[in-house]
């Protein structure tokens, strides 16, 4: 499914803000509706080849959990779920299903929102991480 090194890129990103956000215990994969905090939690995490992400989650309705993450984002900005290139190297967002089961949503192109400069794509497509107890691809609910 991952095919494309934009499509990759996101994956990894993806997975990897997601994974440091269950290894904080800031979210969980299960579903509790009396248990949803509205509120955004930011938080500084590392790639396994080092770089420095900034994550943000916000518990959304409905079982889903919106992430996202910049790269070496710059001393100043704040992340934010639509960041651009002139906060960060990379930003990507996307969302993670937990009522109907716990899946990255994908959308019809096969990721959600990224950018990057082109000098971290490969970097980015090649990193190796996995998904701690869901799955990385699923369902796109509008």
């Amino acid at each position: 499914m991952y095919k494309s090194l934009r499509a990759r890129s996101w994956r990894n990103l993806m997975v990897s803000v997601i994974n440091a956000a269950l290894e904080r215990n800031l979210v969980s994969l299960e579903y509790n509706q009396d248990d949803v905090q509205s509120a955004r939690v930011d938080f500084d995490f590392t790639l396994p080849n080092g770089m420095q992400c900034r994550g943000c989650l916000n518990e959304a309705r409905h079982g889903e959990v919106s992430f996202a993450v910049c790269v070496n984002l710059k001393a100043g900005e704040k992340p934010a779920m639509d960041s651009s290139l002139k906060s960060c190297d990379a930003t990507a967002s996307g969302w993670l299903e937990r009522k109907d089961g716990q899946w990255l949503q994908c959308e019809h192109r096969g990721y959600g929102h990224f950018s990057c400069r082109r000098t971290l794509l490969m970097q980015l497509a090649e990193l190796e991480v996995e998904p701690i107890g869901y799955s990385d691809r699923g369902r796109f609910y509008l």
